[in-house]
């Protein structure tokens, strides 16, 4: 059975670059612009891994990840956040306030993965 993940991300080049590599990978990918839209799709398809994007047109990431992990039924599925904020202490205590799982970075044509 292939992992479902739900990619939130409102940039179109950062989507296509991670939806690409998931699905090589044999990933089942979802994907999600907005916040609600993201909410609404965790419910419905319970993915394996959250892949969200801190700064989104509707909502923060950091609040969609609070939702998720106050949910009793979506608590336990991990979440990656990506960001371009570089400071540690403000990705340290945000990822804390979220309860995220990971965060990753994201930079200019790519993506670093850091592990929280």
């Amino acid at each position: 059975m292939l992992a479902n993940v739900l990619l939130v991300e409102d940039e179109k080049s950062i989507t296509t670059l991670i939806k690409y590599n998931l699905e090589k990978e044999g990933f089942k990918v979802y994907c999600s612009e907005t916040g609600e839209d993201a909410l609404k799709i965790i419910k419905e398809k319970i993915p394996d891994l959250v892949i969200l994007d801190w700064m989104l047109p509707d909502a923060s990431g950091i609040n969609v990840c609070r939702q998720i992990k106050i949910d009793k039924k979506l608590k336990n599925i991990p979440v990656l956040i990506l960001t371009a904020k570089v400071s540690a202490a403000v990705i340290t205590g945000a990822v804390a306030a979220a309860m995220a799982s990971h965060y990753a970075t994201q930079s200019n044509g790519g993506v670093d993965i850091i592990v929280a």
